[in-house]
């Protein structure tokens, strides 16, 4: 407990990301591993994440603060449960490689802005160190890393998101101006279009190359005619340290034992 609280105060106070545990990895259900493991880290002040499936997601909700479920398999229903346990859905993927630039984009993007996920990542594999995988950044019998285009094409989808997600909080904080009727219907009906699973992404599927760049730039037009919202230090800050470490509700805790 004093290092966990030590490294939370060290974190605030060197404005580092959040540290967060990872919990027993990508568990079944049941899986006597994941109660055994986390229970205790209930009381501790530092958040738990793991990579998992829909049921374990479900099944160990009262021990996960945060939701790392496979790209495809999110739900609203998944999402309106996080809420209301004051939790957070995640995703990652395993099957989405560097050399899937279209995949990538969509990932790291629109996916995730559609699902209003707070975390996305990959995995990246090493053939050679485990044997049988596509690696995500390596190339199948190489042991060197190799730059490959879809790397490039994450980071594209990072900037969707970030236009997305700041049209959206300047659709929320500009309800007078005359414009922000028309933005919000367009993220609406965007949404839908951009919540396919993305191991599935392909040109024309759901949109065509060239509507990932179209959707970017009207993303922008909006916020110039709106006016962008600004996130001062001193509000990002205010985020940060005001974050619950414990808001994580624990049906379970009446039966545990």
């Amino acid at each position: 407990m004093a290092h966990v609280a030590w490294l939370r105060a060290e974190c605030q106070k060197q404005g580092w990301p959040e540290i967060v545990r990872y919990g027993v990895d990508e568990p079944g259900y049941p899986d006597p591993r994941v109660l055994r493991n986390l229970r205790h880290w209930r009381d501790v002040p530092m958040r738990v994440e793991t990579a998992m499936g829909p049921q374990a997601a479900y099944g160990y909700s009262d021990v996960h603060d945060a939701w790392a479920v496979a790209g495809g398999l999110i739900t609203a229903e998944m999402s309106a449960e996080a809420k209301r346990l004051g939790a957070e859905v995640w995703t990652y993927s395993h099957r989405i490689l560097g050399s899937h630039p279209l995949r990538n984009r969509y990932y790291a993007g629109l996916y995730t802005w559609a699902h209003t996920l707070k975390g996305n990542w990959i995995w990246c594999y090493s053939d050679l160190a485990i044997g049988g995988y596509n690696a995500s950044v390596w190339w199948r019998d190489d042991d060197e890393p190799q730059p490959m285009v879809g790397w490039e094409a994450r980071r594209e989808g990072i900037d969707d998101y970030c236009y997305l997600q700041m049209l959206e909080e300047t659709v929320a904080t500009r309800a007078e101006h005359p414009l922000v009727a028309e933005a919000g219907a367009w993220l609406e009906t965007l949404r839908p279009i951009a919540a396919i699973d993305p191991h599935v992404a392909e040109v024309g599927r759901p949109l065509a190359h060239v509507d990932y760049d179209d959707i970017r730039t009207r993303a922008a037009e909006y916020i110039e005619r709106l006016g962008p919202v600004s996130r001062t230090p001193e509000r990002f800050a205010a985020e940060t340290t005001s974050r619950s470490w414990n808001g994580l509700k624990d049906e379970a805790r009446t039966f545990r034992d």
